[in-house]
C-alpha cells in the first residue's frame, strides 16, 4: 500500500492504518469481505466487493496534478482518479451531480 493513490489498491494516505488487507495484491479483493446479506446496497466495489451507498471522495496530488480520489467507504480501495479540472465533464456526472 502506498501514500500515492493507485487504482485497484487500498489508498493509504500518511497516518492511516487500514483495518483491511489486500493479500492478492493490486486489483484483488480485500480481507475481510462482507457477507451476502450485507451487500444490499446501491454500489458494489469493482475490486474489493464491498457494498455501499455513497463513494468516499478524497483529495491527493499525483504528479503535480490535484485529483479527486474515489474510494470504497468501507476499505478505502481506490476505484478511480479524476483530475479536478475534469470533474464537470459529462462522463463524471453520475458521480458528481
Amino acid at each position: 500500500m502506498s501514500a500515492v493513490p493507485i487504482v485497484g489498491e487500498i489508498y493509504n494516505p500518511p497516518g492511516y492504518l487500514p483495518p483491511f488487507t489486500q493479500p492478492g495484491g493490486i486489483g484483488t479483493p480485500t480481507f475481510p469481505s462482507q457477507s451476502v446479506g450485507e451487500l444490499t446496497s446501491f454500489w458494489i466495489g469493482p475490486f474489493c466487493g464491498h457494498g455501499f451507498n455513497e463513494l468516499e471522495v478524497r483529495s491527493a496530488t499525483v504528479a503535480g496534478v490535484q485529483m479527486a480520489v474515489l474510494c470504497c467507504p468501507v476499505c478505502n480501495m481506490c476505484f478511480r482518479l479524476i483530475p479536478y479540472a475534469n470533474i464537470q465533464l459529462e462522463q463524471n456526472w453520475i458521480l458528481f451531480p
